[in-house]
């Protein structure tokens, strides 16, 4: 399984968040995190856009994915709407508590 995630906050945000999750044991133990360059969108001015990568191993647990966002969420003074994408399924993460936002994360496995 392969999730993206993105944010329309400062690239600094997405950045920080690909390194918390690269050293994050628990996801780090059943997905590989990478940092993408999306092709900018053609009318749009600017450069690529950053995109966090996650491809999933069979036995990697979304719960462990919030625990990780909520523990990296926790740092930011203003924490920034984070958008984790499936198969075109959509989840955007931003006050969750990490119960709820392992409840939302647990659509992408539909």
């Amino acid at each position: 399984m392969e999730i993206a995630i993105t944010t329309a906050a400062d690239e600094a945000e997405l950045r920080s968040l690909y390194l918390w999750l690269r050293d994050d044991a628990r996801v780090r133990r059943d997905a590989r995190v990478e940092l993408r360059a999306e092709q900018p969108v053609p009318g749009r001015m600017g450069s690529a856009f950053d995109v966090v990568q996650l491809v999933l191993d069979s036995g990697f647990q979304l719960g462990n994915l919030a625990l990780a966002w909520a523990a990296w969420r926790a740092t930011r003074p203003a924490p920034p709407e984070i958008t984790f994408e499936r198969d075109g399924v959509k989840v955007t993460l931003s006050g969750q508590d990490p119960e709820t936002a392992a409840r939302l994360l647990a659509e992408l496995e539909r």
